[in-house]
C-alpha cells in the first residue's frame, strides 16, 4: 500500500504519526504542505520518502529518502541560503510551483491513500493540485 501524508514536515507531532507504520511494509511518503527547509525527519522518521523542492546531498538518517533539486555539498550555512534563494527564485517566478509540484509527485507516485493533516495548509494545497492531477484522485483521509 502506498501512503501520500500531506503535512506540517517541521512538526513533531507529524514525525510522530507516521513513525507507527514504521514497521509496516508500506511504501510511505510525506510531502511537506509548506516548503520549507525545516524537517523533522532527521531524527524521528524512517522508512519515508520525503518530497520537497532542495535536499542536502547526504541524507542524514539512512532510512529515509529524499526526492527534490540536489544542492551541492558545501557548509551547512551555505546550504541554508542557497534554499532559500532557490524557494525564493520559485516563489517569485512561479507562483503556484508547490501544488503543481505536488500534482507532479501524486501522479508520478500513485497513492492508494493520500492522509491530509491539519486541513489550513494541507487541505487548501491539497485543493489547488487537484485540476493538475492527471491519475484517478485516490482516497482522501482528512
Amino acid at each position: 500500500m502506498k501512503i501520500l501524508f500531506i503535512a506540517m514536515a517541521e512538526s513533531i507531532h507529524v514525525a510522530r504519526w507516521i513513525k507507527q507504520l514504521e514497521g509496516c511494509d508500506w511504501d510511505l511518503h510525506l510531502f511537506p504542505s509548506r516548503d520549507v527547509s525545516t524537517q523533522h525527519w532527521n531524527s524521528e522518521l524512517t522508512g519515508v520518502t520525503v518530497h520537497t523542492s532542495t535536499t542536502q546531498w547526504k541524507v542524514p538518517q539512512r532510512n529515509v529518502k529524499s526526492k527534490g533539486w540536489r544542492l551541492p555539498p558545501l557548509s551547512s550555512s551555505a546550504n541554508v541560503l542557497i534554499e532559500a534563494s532557490v524557494r525564493k527564485i520559485f516563489q517569485i517566478y512561479r507562483p503556484q510551483y508547490w501544488h503543481k509540484y505536488l500534482a507532479r509527485v501524486i501522479n508520478r507516485v500513485q497513492p492508494d491513500v493520500i492522509h491530509i493533516i491539519e486541513f489550513q495548509h494541507a487541505g487548501y494545497l491539497m485543493l489547488d493540485a487537484l485540476p493538475y492531477i492527471k491519475v484517478p484522485i485516490p482516497k482522501i483521509i482528512l
